[in-house]
């Protein structure tokens, strides 16, 4: 089944020419040892890389929006109140299940399955906690086991997906269980008691946080529009061996999947991933190997010309949040997980070219007369 990413498609550009660098420079660098250790530039042009443009977003929040946040944390504490006749409420909480769609294709960000728990995706009601006012407005009333279909916009800006800002979508909703409860009273005891600030110092604290995970939000937002050039006026001249190596790892891993579901291939590939055939299957998997080969030639390509590497700093910071997922805290242990599940040298190349995506847009130009998400400034 194709996916909509979250990436933004269109470009932000100053010129449309190749070789964001002299090939001089990326001749200075020692690949020895790395993956792509070849001369790239006889593989691939990549095309200009800085001096492109991006608009000057920043985020405020909104006196609702903080109350909101506020209400929404205040419900954590609030005693319960089971009644499993009567419909959502505002800060009640929601399991849900959900499938939404995009242009016709499965949109990622807000489709929640069931996990191993028969769990869905929880969110707390009537608190924009998806940044989809239509949303909220649908599991108001709904009740437990109840299933609604809505079509709605995303907001104008869209903050989690810039580029979907304004775009139609449709959305089913299943309530697969809701929790009733009853909110407390605002006061500064109760903020004092459970989270340590009066509540102007829990404002103040929301605040910032809000307004960081946001700009981080927009920061994306320019990394991907400068990368989305890049990107679609490089050119490959030729696949380095590593394309034959990726290609027979990723298919081993398909199989390996098939076999974990106790099945072969074309049964998998047909009827849990929902390939035509297996012919189309090796189609998807063709291009799909291609276009990984081709971003991280690209990405190697300007880390060597540029001589980028991320500090021990910055290392930590990415290792340990990842880690934080599983409950993990401590960089030694983050380090022998990581290195368990999938390889510490591996994970650290993950790193390095996420350092490089976002170089290239804390990198770009910031045209300060444009204030508002533009995704072809330029073009």
């Amino acid at each position: 089944m194709k996916r909509v990413i979250s990436l933004a498609l269109s470009i932000i550009l100053v010129a449309l020419c190749f070789s964001g660098c002299a090939h001089a420079d990326y001749k200075k660098y020692d690949s020895t040892g790395e993956r792509y250790d070849c001369y790239l530039p006889d593989y691939i042009d990549v095309a200009k890389y800085t001096g492109l443009e991006v608009p000057n977003l920043v985020y405020s929040v909104t006196n609702e929006m903080l109350q909101k946040k506020l209400d929404r944390d205040r419900s954590v504490f609030s005693p319960d109140e089971y009644d499993p006749d009567r419909g959502a409420r505002y800060c009640d909480t929601a399991d849900i299940v959900t499938e939404c769609y995009v242009d016709g294709e499965i949109y990622d960000l807000f489709t929640f399955e069931l996990d191993y728990r028969d769990q869905g995706h929880s969110v707390v009601v009537g608190c924009n906690e998806l940044d989809v006012p239509a949303i909220d407005e649908a599991l108001m009333g709904m009740r437990q086991g109840e299933t609604k279909t809505i079509t709605f916009n995303f907001p104008d800006p869209f903050y989690r997906s810039l580029k979907m800002s304004g775009k139609e979508a449709t959305i089913t909703i299943t309530m697969n269980a809701l929790y009733g409860i009853e909110l407390v009273e605002e006061t500064d005891e109760f903020f004092h008691e459970h989270y340590g600030y009066s509540i102007n110092e829990y404002r103040a604290f929301c605040t910032k946080n809000m307004e960081e995970q946001y700009n981080g939000f927009i920061e994306d937002y320019k990394s991907d529009i400068v990368w989305e050039y890049i990107y679609e006026n490089s050119e490959v001249k030729e696949y380095p061996e590593e394309y034959e190596n990726l290609y027979d790892e990723t298919l081993e891993a398909y199989r390996k999947a098939a076999k974990d579901k106790g099945t072969n291939l074309v049964n998998y590939v047909t009827e849990t991933l929902k390939y035509k055939d297996l012919d189309a299957f090796y189609e998807f998997l063709e291009e799909y190997v291609k276009d990984t080969c081709k971003r991280e030639m690209i990405l190697y390509y300007i880390a060597r010309s540029e001589n980028l590497n991320y500090t021990q700093e910055y290392y930590e910071q990415e290792i340990l949040e990842y880690a934080e997922g599983f409950e993990i805290k401590e960089l030694e242990e983050a380090e022998s997980f990581v290195d368990y599940m999938y390889g510490l040298d591996a994970f650290k190349e993950r790193i390095r070219l996420n350092y490089v995506y976002k170089w290239l847009g804390n990198n770009a130009t910031v045209r300060e007369d444009i204030t508002t998400y533009v995704n072809d400034l330029n073009k």
